[in-house]
């Protein structure tokens, strides 16, 4: 009898890299069952789906969410945020081995499961004590709910994985858990660089598109690179079309050299950007999560045969010179990047 494990995300399994690779390469040595928004697609492993009820929220459903926020009834919120279309307690029948929880935002809906002889790892995709947020009004209540989860779930848990050194590091300070580094490295794939054509350079940019993240400075790259390079941004958001990408999409009007492009699937990530030379990515060191970032696309632009040309952010510059895989600008400026 193979062991059974539960690997829960809230989010779309099958565009969550992460989530997608480890259910794939855990599902012949284990039984794996996964909880998400929708499934990974990978034949043969159960499904038990959450529905993001906040993305249908009208107005007064907006409101009383909020309120049950900033009075602290956050686990009341979150069975309202957050709607399982299934009975948890009857999970209690599968007799997991172990659970797999991506994010700690996933826990308040585990409690039923997790029992004190039951092993959880929480596999932490972001530093939650500086997490990147922006003044608006619907990051205070963000913020006020993650608090709680730190509070409630994270200093308790045992074990965590989590994508880079710093972010490690400072979990084994703050927490009484064992840490271990587990990064967004991509599988392999057998390709190679595509000669590049005279005077016709190629820039590509994918991930998401976020106010925090200013993408728009990504786009401020154009305007100091001369007329051998071309830029393209492949853009998702929680919604594709959303007045932030709007906003990206006006920054582009009138420029020749820069424009944004519709996403492909993750799967066809790698394989579709192989056609560029240059994989960019600028993240500014505004909050420690994002000055300590090593994202996905860090190493798919590697896998994609791309030179990678990137912010100083300490981590993906100690992988870049530690393996000669691009170039690292001097500081986060977009005409820095440009003069690379």
């Amino acid at each position: 009898m193979k062991k059974k494990i539960l690997i829960v995300g809230l989010k779309n399994l099958n565009a969550s890299r992460r989530i997608y690779r480890q259910i794939y390469y855990l599902k012949d040595k284990y039984e794996v069952h996964s909880m998400g928004f929708d499934p990974s697609q990978i034949e043969g492993i159960p499904f038990y789906k959450i529905n993001p009820s906040f993305k249908s929220f009208n107005v007064f459903q907006k409101v009383f969410s909020g309120l049950l926020i900033l009075f602290g009834f956050y686990k009341l919120a979150y069975k309202y945020l957050y709607t399982p279309n299934f009975d948890i307690e009857v999970l209690k029948k599968e007799n997991f081995d172990l659970i797999l929880a991506h994010d700690i935002e996933s826990f308040p809906l585990l409690e039923k499961l997790i029992t004190d002889k039951m092993p959880v790892i929480c596999d932490a995709h972001e530093y939650y004590f500086d997490m990147g947020r922006t003044n608006s009004f619907s990051d205070y209540f963000s913020i006020k709910l993650n608090d709680f989860l730190i509070k409630t779930y994270l200093y308790k848990l045992k074990h965590i994985t989590t994508v880079s050194n710093w972010i490690a590091e400072q979990f084994e300070k703050k927490t009484h858990a064992k840490v271990y580094l587990i990064t967004s490295a991509c599988e392999y794939y057998d390709l190679q660089p595509v000669p590049i054509e005279k005077n016709k350079i190629k820039i590509i940019h994918h991930g998401l598109a976020a106010p925090a993240r200013k993408t728009e400075e990504m786009i401020k790259v154009a305007d100091f690179l001369d007329d051998r390079f071309t830029m393209e941004l492949m853009l998702t958001t929680p919604t594709f079309d959303t007045p932030y990408l709007d906003y990206l999409k006006n920054l582009c009007e009138g420029k020749k050299n820069v424009k944004i492009i519709p996403p492909v699937a993750p799967s066809e990530i790698v394989s579709f950007t192989n056609k560029y030379d240059i994989g960019m990515h600028l993240t500014p060191d505004i909050f420690l999560c994002y000055k300590y970032v090593l994202p996905n696309k860090f190493f798919e632009f590697i896998q994609a045969r791309l030179m990678v040309a990137v912010s100083p952010n300490p981590e993906m510059k100690a992988y870049a010179e530690q393996y000669k895989v691009g170039v690292v600008a001097d500081d986060y400026e977009p005409q820095t990047m440009a003069n690379l």
